[in-house]
């Protein structure tokens, strides 16, 4: 009787211990800007608003990556405590059965490199005597490339660049004093924004979403919360064909899609989302979908 409780369960955990070994490890690297781009910043006198951003972005970029759940995310930009501690446990001072050993960093299959390509930050303000008010408009532009590689070849696995364009308004009594800078919450809004785009983007490059489940007329989808799917959007289900050779230079270029139906979301959850189809011409399970 135990074995034969005991065995489906091994197997689960057999199985678990498949899937999780078949996710890809991603190390990210600090975001970076061209010292052309720096030196321009700085006579502008934005250096200390980029600054923020990419500081912002470094964080907001690993938990976007996170939480797409596609990849095993590690970070290489602040390893130098986790260095320490792993020399620490290995001083013969801490108990071997649970000290952090050295030279046990997990390697990554992937390594993401963000780099600012551009930015541009205006102030603008408009001063009404006559009623007291100072009126400041701040408007920033930013844009950036994400380069996914192949560690193993060096190669470019594929990128995603990000354009964004944010506008925040303040209004002041002239008379009163203000210490800080309120419109500060517009850089955190811009990194948070952009490692949602970033991470979203490489997901849906590497791991196109698809059709977890059919029944009747409603599909569910593997994409959930944070993954830029509302309800009310209309996606279109393709079935994935033979792979396409370039003629001329051999490169493979993927996979034929065959569009088979369309969908509107209705319901989205933290990982994945459901849809009514309107359109079925064959639509089953596995199936590649994509906003329209």
């Amino acid at each position: 009787m135990k074995r034969t409780i005991l065995l489906p369960v091994l197997s689960c955990l057999l199985i678990a211990g498949v899937a999780q070994a078949a996710k890809k490890t991603l190390a990210v690297s600090a975001v970076v800007a061209p010292p052309a781009l720096l030196q321009a910043v700085s006579q502008q006198g934005s250096n200390l608003a980029l600054g923020r951003i990419m500081d912002s972005l470094d964080v907001q970029l690993l938990q976007a990556l996170n939480e797409t759940a596609k990849f095993t995310v590690v970070e290489r930009q602040n390893l130098q405590p986790i260095i320490e501690e792993q020399s620490f446990g290995d001083s013969g001072n801490v108990d071997t059965d649970t000290a952090a050993g050295p030279f046990q960093l997990t390697g990554a299959d992937y390594l993401l490199v963000v780099g600012i390509d551009d930015f541009q930050d205006f102030v603008d303000r408009a001063t009404f005597d006559e009623v007291s008010r100072e009126i400041e408009r701040r408007n920033v532009r930013i844009a950036a490339v994400a380069r996914i590689y192949d560690t193993t070849s060096g190669a470019l696995k594929d990128s995603v660049s990000v354009e964004l364009d944010e506008m925040d308004t303040q209004e002041y009594f002239t008379f009163g004093q203000r210490s800080g800078d309120t419109t500060e919450a517009i850089y955190r809004t811009i990194a948070t924004v952009m490692a949602d785009q970033i991470a979203n983007g490489l997901a849906d490059s590497l791991y196109p979403p698809r059709v977890l489940a059919k029944t009747g007329r409603q599909i569910t989808i593997n994409r959930g919360e944070g993954t830029g799917i509302e309800p009310g959007q209309t996606w279109i289900v393709f079935a994935v064909g033979e792979e396409l050779i370039d003629p001329d230079t051999g490169e493979n270029l993927g996979q034929e899609e065959i569009m088979l139906g369309s969908a509107e979301i209705v319901r989205v959850s933290a990982r994945t989302a459901q849809a009514m189809l309107t359109d079925d011409n064959g639509v089953q399970k596995g199936q590649v979908i994509r906003p329209q």
